[in-house]
């Protein structure tokens, strides 16, 4: 992921993590080339929707809409913010 400083910073401010996944690259499950992190299933909408709404929460794995896969984009979306913001940060991935 190359961006400007201008994007990072937009990002940066962008209090929700749609912005960032866009710049996300996931492996298809049947190969070829990597696609950008767009176009999430309504669970995947539902589950964003409730991790900024609540600190605390869990969801039950279900397979085939993308669980897994959310939660670790939510993460690595909520880490990245964090440190760049510069607040202290305690999590693990």
């Amino acid at each position: 992921m190359s961006l400007s400083g201008a994007e990072i910073a937009a990002l940066i401010r962008d209090p929700r993590p749609e912005q960032l996944w866009s710049h996300l690259r996931i492996e298809p499950r049947e190969g070829g080339e990597p696609v950008p992190f767009t176009n999430l299933v309504p669970e995947q909408l539902d589950m964003t929707e409730k991790r900024l709404e609540y600190q605390d929460n869990f969801f039950l794995k279900s397979r085939n809409v993308g669980a897994g896969l959310h939660t670790q984009a939510f993460d690595f979306w909520y880490v990245w913010r964090q440190a760049w913001l510069g607040v202290p940060i305690n999590t693990f991935i």
